[in-house]
């Protein structure tokens, strides 16, 4: 597969959007609480070469950076199954990056919502009573 086949498969099944000239996959989650709500998560996907080799790399921002300090950032990032979080311009966000060789779109497509559905959990973690539901409810627990 290339990154321009993996592009090709997001646009086909997954809403998407051009952001900057980067692909943009767009996710729904629904928030439960005192106030349901639904929220949605952007996953910046973007081709590189890395060690001369074709690498994507999957970038969800999550807030402000002022908003989760330093060490509490760390030490939540040190828990993350995939990803991690790193400073991004004055953003915090949860960014990941893979092999393009032997990525299949499940693949792809297990990243895109493990990224966006931590970044939303991270995001409303705050708010005692809310819980993300929809893809990996579980995971949120």
């Amino acid at each position: 597969m290339d990154a321009v086949a993996l592009h090709a498969h997001l646009r086909a099944t997954q809403t998407t959007e051009e952001q900057d000239g980067r692909m943009v996959v767009l996710k729904r989650f629904t928030l439960t609480g005192e106030t349901p709500r639904v929220v949605d998560q952007r996953v910046v996907v973007v081709a590189e070469v890395l060690a001369n080799r074709p690498w994507l790399f999957f970038r969800a921002d999550v807030c402000n950076i002022e908003w989760m300090g330093t060490d509490e950032a760390l030490a939540h990032s040190a828990t993350l199954g995939a990803g991690a979080l790193v400073t991004y311009g004055d953003t915090l966000a949860l960014r990941s990056g893979v092999p393009l060789s032997g990525l299949s779109y499940a693949d792809a497509d297990l990243i895109v919502e493990l990224l966006a559905h931590e970044a939303v959990r991270i995001r409303h973690a705050r708010e005692a009573s809310v819980t993300v539901t929809g893809f990996l409810e579980m995971y949120a627990e």
